[in-house]
C-alpha cells in the first residue's frame, strides 16, 4: 500500500513536472512570440557640428549624434479608423520573405493622394526592389509622372507593366481602393497573369505571358516610398495595407479591413499603431534593435574615413548609451560617397537613446578630416551630402532621416591668395579695352 502510494506520488508528481515543464515552455514561446519586431526604419534624429562656416579645403572635426525615437509618420484619420501620411521621403519597411509570395499573390490598400494625378510627378505607394545581375526583380505600385497607375513586376531582362491612365480621374482629397493581383510568375509556372484593380473594377489591359521568370525576391518592401529615389514619396494617405498569398478574382476582391483568421492573408497593416506579419499581431517597434545600423554618407571628395590609424586622416570613434556598443565598419558608393556604418550590438537603442560618431577625431593626434577643396553653395547632386540613413532591424535596407535631418553644407572658398588678371591678347592702339581681376584662394576657387 505504501509502495502503491509512493507510485502514485511518483506519477503524480511526474505528470505535474511535465505540465510545468509543458506550460513553461509555451509561456517562453509566447513570450519570444511576442518581443519580436518589425521595425521602421528611416527614425530618430541627426545632429552634425559643425556645419556651417566650412572653408574649402580645410580641415575639420565633425560629431555625428543620432538619438532614438519616435517614428516621424504622420497619423491621420484613415478610410477605416487611422492611416499614415507619407508627405516626406520616408517610408515604412518590412521583410518580405514572410509575407509576399513570388509565385502568387494580392495586395491591396486605400490611398488618398494630397495631389492630381497630372501633377507629372512620380509617386510610389508599394516597392519591393533588390538583388543584382541575373537575381535583381521588383515588384512596386506607383502613379507615374505620365499619369498612368503602374503595377510592375520586373525582372533582370524585362519590366513587365500594367498601366491605367489616371490622368484625369484621381484628385487631391479622395479615397480610392487599389489591388493588385499576380499568378503563375516564375521559372517553373506556364500561363503567368497580372491584374489591377481600382475601386473595386479591374483597369488597364491583364497581362498573361506565357512566362515572367522571377527567381528570388528583394528581401524586404516599402510602404511610402520607393526603395531608391527618396524623391518618390507617395505624398498621401496609405491605409488598410494587406498582402495575401492568392490571387484573387474580381467577384472576390477585398474590400474592407480583412478578418485575421483569413488563411491566405500574409501581412496586414492598419496604420493604428499595429501591423499583423504572418498572421501575428506585433507592435511596431521605436528604435533600433541588436544587428540594425546607422549609415553616415559622406562626400567622396573628401578625406576616407578609417579606423585603423588613430593618427591618421579621417580617423573615426564612436560611443553609444550605457550597455550599447557600436561595430564601425565603412563602404563606398559608385565613387559618390563614403560610408560610415555603425552596427548596434548589446542593447537596442530605445527613444532617447543615442550613438556619437566623430569623423576626424583629434584627441590621439589626428590631424582631423580634410573637405572638398572647392566651394559648393548648391549640392549639385543629390546623394553627395552628409546624411545619415538607418536600418532599424538589420535586414540590409537602410532609409533616411526625413529632409530636416539633411545636412546640405554650403561650403565657402579660402581668403585670397593671388588674383588674376584677364585681358584680350591683342588690342588696338588708343582704343579702350576690358580688363577683368579676380581673386583666387590657394587652390584657385574664386
Amino acid at each position: 500500500m505504501q509502495f502503491m502510494l509512493l507510485r502514485s506520488l511518483e506519477v503524480s508528481s511526474m505528470r505535474c513536472g511535465l505540465k510545468l515543464a509543458i506550460t513553461l515552455i509555451v509561456q517562453l514561446v509566447i513570450v519570444m512570440h511576442q518581443t519580436q519586431c518589425y521595425a521602421i526604419d528611416g527614425t530618430g534624429k541627426a545632429s552634425i557640428t559643425p556645419n556651417r562656416g566650412l572653408v574649402a579645403g580645410m580641415s575639420y572635426t565633425f560629431t555625428i549624434t543620432y538619438t532614438a525615437g519616435e517614428p516621424d509618420a504622420q497619423v491621420v484619420n484613415g478610410r477605416w479608423n487611422r492611416a499614415v501620411r507619407f508627405t516626406e521621403p520616408f517610408s515604412i519597411n518590412y521583410p518580405s520573405r514572410a509575407h509576399l509570395n513570388i509565385s502568387e499573390g494580392t495586395i491591396a490598400f486605400w490611398v488618398r493622394p494630397l495631389w492630381d494625378a497630372d501633377d507629372g510627378k512620380t509617386h510610389r505607394f508599394f516597392d519591393c526592389f533588390g538583388g543584382r545581375g541575373r537575381q535583381r526583380t521588383r515588384y512596386h505600385i506607383s502613379k507615374m509622372s505620365s499619369g498612368v497607375l503602374r503595377f510592375q513586376i520586373f525582372t533582370a531582362n524585362r519590366a513587365y507593366d500594367l498601366d491605367f491612365n489616371i490622368g484625369k480621374l484621381w484628385k487631391r482629397g479622395e479615397w480610392h481602393h487599389v489591388v493588385a493581383t499576380w499568378r503563375n510568375i516564375g521559372e517553373k509556372h506556364n500561363d503567368a497573369e497580372m491584374h489591377l484593380y481600382v475601386d473595386g473594377h479591374e483597369v488597364g489591359k491583364p497581362i498573361k505571358m506565357r512566362k515572367i521568370p522571377v527567381r528570388t525576391i528583394a528581401p524586404s518592401f516599402c510602404i511610402g516610398a520607393g526603395m531608391i529615389g527618396a524623391r518618390e514619396y507617395a505624398d498621401a494617405d496609405i491605409d488598410e495595407l494587406a498582402i495575401y498569398d492568392r490571387a484573387f478574382a474580381p467577384n472576390a476582391l477585398p474590400q474592407g479591413p480583412p478578418a485575421l483568421e483569413h488563411p491566405h492573408l500574409r501581412f496586414y497593416a492598419p496604420f493604428d499603431g499595429t501591423v499583423i506579419p504572418a498572421k501575428s499581431e506585433l507592435p511596431i517597434p521605436r528604435g533600433i534593435a541588436p544587428g540594425g545600423a546607422i549609415r553616415i554618407a559622406i562626400p567622396r571628395t573628401w578625406t576616407p574615413p578609417q579606423n585603423r590609424d588613430p593618427h591618421g586622416a579621417g580617423f573615426v570613434t564612436a560611443t553609444a548609451s550605457p550597455g550599447t556598443f557600436v561595430d564601425i565598419t565603412f563602404g563606398d558608393y559608385r565613387n559618390i560617397e563614403w560610408y560610415i556604418i555603425a552596427t548596434i550590438g548589446g542593447k537596442p537603442l530605445t527613444p532617447g537613446k543615442w550613438v556619437r560618431i566623430v569623423y576626424g577625431d583629434r584627441r590621439y593626434g589626428a590631424p582631423g578630416a580634410t573637405i572638398q577643396p572647392f566651394p559648393q553653395r548648391r549640392w549639385v547632386n543629390p546623394r553627395n551630402h552628409l546624411g545619415v540613413w538607418v536600418d532599424a532591424d538589420g535586414d540590409g535596407a537602410f532609409a533616411e532621416l526625413p529632409p530636416q535631418n539633411r545636412y546640405k553644407l554650403e561650403i565657402v572658398a579660402q581668403p585670397t591668395a593671388q588674383f588674376g588678371v584677364f585681358a584680350p591678347s591683342t588690342v588696338a592702339v588708343n582704343e579702350p579695352f576690358r580688363v577683368r581681376v579676380t581673386a583666387f584662394d590657394q587652390f584657385y576657387n574664386d
